[in-house]
């Protein structure tokens, strides 16, 4: 399954990136994720209109180097303007003390839910 892939949901499309089961200090993982935020913010640098955009970090682990990265991520996305929503579903523990640090280091909004339903009811309303 693509881990980066436009899902429809109440006729609005949301950009699901999906992050579940990597572990980033395994090598081959966290290039996987690396892929994952490049795909991304070439889609956001592309992409004409505003993106509701939706994380799984379901049973994930993450080192600097991709912490690193996702800040840039949300660092880009938000200077491009091209942020209409976006929100994690997954986080747990010490994931929870990242997103509040990436929210602070790259002025975004990342709101966190329970399941991945919740999230796009709350995306698409």
């Amino acid at each position: 399954m693509e881990r980066v892939r436009w899902v429809d949901h109440k006729g609005k499309k949301i950009l699901y990136l999906d992050y579940t089961g990597l572990r980033a200090p395994n090598p081959e993982d966290k290039k996987i994720v690396l892929d994952i935020i490049a795909k991304a913010t070439e889609i956001a640098r592309r992409s004409p209109e505003k993106i509701r955009f939706l994380s799984d970090v379901t049973n994930t682990v993450s080192d600097k180097e991709v912490v690193n990265a996702l800040q840039e991520f949300g660092r880009t996305t938000v200077s491009l303007g091209k942020v209409e929503k976006e929100c994690a579903v997954g986080v747990s523990g010490v994931q929870k003390a990242l997103v509040a640090m990436i929210n602070l280091i790259s002025k975004t909004k990342l709101v966190m839910f329970d399941t991945p339903d919740k999230a796009m009811d709350w995306l698409v309303e």
